[in-house]
């Protein structure tokens, strides 16, 4: 291991529990429910064995008054629910990992398509949304005192099942336009009780739950809040900087964690075009000044030199990461084997979070394991050996063809690959020449990078082969990934498409990427 990563590896104590290293996988969410507790378990459990030491659930819903139907969220609304997280606790655990459980009530957000129960919210306010999955017409209740006693409550029965479940860190979720975020927030709560008005009285929710988790849970779990700053920052305190520091100033040392987020995800998790690595530290930087407890927070962290780098500022305790740890869940262990040339990087795509969205287990375009880790049985690290000594022909030299090779070459059977272009790469090498599409690129360099280090792999480049050059080369087996083309074409009114001729006007995106003379219609 490279010495300036050491700090990376030092063990951080979190309440009763205590985390082997730094490395610290944030609640998201992957797809996968209760309804498919093994994939859970699968897409967790490979992030243990890759040397992650805290490995958290996605949001898990703890009570039938927050469905987030019809998306694949978790559940801890009953006992009969403990069942399906004991793999995934089960998984981690193996690796000497901590396993995680994000609690979450959506209040006005969750629309309760399936279990028809009304939103409830402070003041009844509904947040308009604009993400087709998450509108609804439902006009939410405004809470009365009972009400916010059943929330506590539901927070309590759920860490009772979590604890039962072996979970060592429990969730107190605060941000992104939840219920316990919209009573900090004064926009959503006009409650003239004791629990509106001052911002000290709005986060006496906040307190309660902390409070009364806490006790709870005993020495059997960690208690870690998840909040969401940003906003908080921009409201005005008259007793300090902002209302986010006020916050801190009056509640920093009563979880046993905290892990900073946004009120949105879109703005944590930007595309790559539009963010760089550590875009978080406006949001995140102010914390650990107002507490002792550790801190973590995201912020596209993908290289260790970053990581150390937050550390020594003092900016977090854990660098906190989702995508990154999708893309390659073996991070940690190959920084610590001084393999950091071997990480597969993220590439701030976002196809994970457009798979969710979809209501199907994330999938990764620099990781194809993902999602497949139960189900088909594959491993990012390992791939089951070559079953003859037959020999491959790769046609095309783009990401997939690059992947064929990587992935077959790794099995040990004879390669070659071939393309008609001066290097490998294909369409990724003109399209990552745009403005912010640079880290696309790692999509290649990865590839290219470990292909090389491969003896069974043979290239040739700016070879062109018609079908009876394939033929007559005399391979086994022929692995076209010659890509696709923009098609020139408009659609019908059934959405069908129709082919258009081009002119000055109409262009293709290749065509542009050529360098074709752009004129107005």
């Amino acid at each position: 291991m490279n010495e300036r990563y050491k700090i990376l590896f030092e063990s951080v104590e979190i309440g009763p529990k205590t985390a082997k290293n730094r490395f610290y996988q944030v609640p998201h969410a992957m797809g996968s429910g209760n309804d498919m507790p093994n994939t859970r378990a699968a897409q967790r459990g490979i992030k243990a064995e890759g040397g992650w030491s805290v490995i958290n659930t996605g949001y898990c819903s703890i009570h039938p008054s927050s469905d987030d139907r019809p998306l694949p969220f978790a559940r801890l609304w009953s006992d009969k629910d403990i069942a399906s997280h004991v793999p995934m606790v089960d998984a981690v655990h193996e690796h000497d990992a901590l396993a995680g459980i994000e609690f979450f009530h959506g209040g006005a957000y969750a629309a309760n398509r399936h279990t028809r129960m009304p939103p409830i919210s402070p003041s009844g306010i509904q947040e308009k949304v604009s993400e087709l999955v998450d509108m609804h017409l439902t006009g939410p209740k405004v809470m009365d005192k009972r009400d916010i006693k059943d929330l506590i409550q539901w927070h309590l029965d759920a860490t009772r099942r979590a604890i039962q479940a072996g979970f060592d860190i429990i969730y107190c979720y605060a941000g992104m336009g939840f219920l316990p975020y919209h009573f900090l927030h004064p926009t959503f709560n006009n409650r003239s009780d004791e629990y509106g008005g001052s911002l000290e009285n709005r986060s006496r929710l906040m307190r309660e739950l902390i409070t009364e988790m806490k006790t709870v849970a005993g020495d059997k779990a960690a208690i870690a809040v998840r909040i969401s700053t940003d906003e908080l920052l921009s409201f005005k305190s008259e007793s300090s900087k902002s209302e986010a520091h006020e916050f801190f100033e009056l509640n920093g040392e009563l979880p046993d964690l905290w892990d900073i987020k946004l009120s949105k995800w879109s703005k944590e998790c930007p595309s790559s075009r539009f963010s760089e690595p550590g875009h978080m530290e406006p949001y995140n930087g102010f914390v650990k000044q107002l507490t002792s407890k550790p801190v973590v927070g995201v912020g596209w962290f993908t290289s260790p030199d970053n990581m150390v780098s937050q550390i020594n500022r003092g900016i977090l305790d854990f660098v906190g990461s989702a995508r990154a740890s999708i893309a390659d869940p073996f991070l940690p262990n190959k920084i610590l084997e001084g393999k950091e040339d071997d990480i597969r990087e993220c590439i701030g795509c976002n196809i994970c979070a457009s798979c969710y969205n979809q209501g199907i287990p994330v999938r990764c375009t620099q990781n194809p394991s993902m999602g497949e880790e139960w189900r088909r049985g594959w491993h990012p690290e390992r791939i089951k050996p070559k079953s003859s000594d037959n020999s491959v022909l790769v046609i095309g030299g783009g990401p997939a063809g690059l992947e064929a090779t990587l992935s077959l070459a790794r099995r040990g059977y004879p390669v070659a690959i071939a393309d008609s272009e001066k290097e490998l790469g294909g369409r990724i090498n003109k399209e990552s020449m745009l403005p912010g599409m640079s880290p696309y690129k790692r999509v290649t360099d990865y590839r290219v990078s470990q292909i090389n280090q491969l003896d069974n792999v043979d290239v040739y480049l700016e070879n062109k082969l018609d079908p009876d050059d394939v033929l007559e080369l005399g391979f086994d087996h022929v692995v076209t990934a010659t890509g696709s083309v923009w098609q020139a074409s408009i659609m019908d009114e059934k959405t069908a498409p129709i082919a258009v001729t081009k002119t000055n006007s109409i262009v293709t995106p290749e065509d542009v990427l050529k360098g074709c003379e752009l004129k107005s219609p």
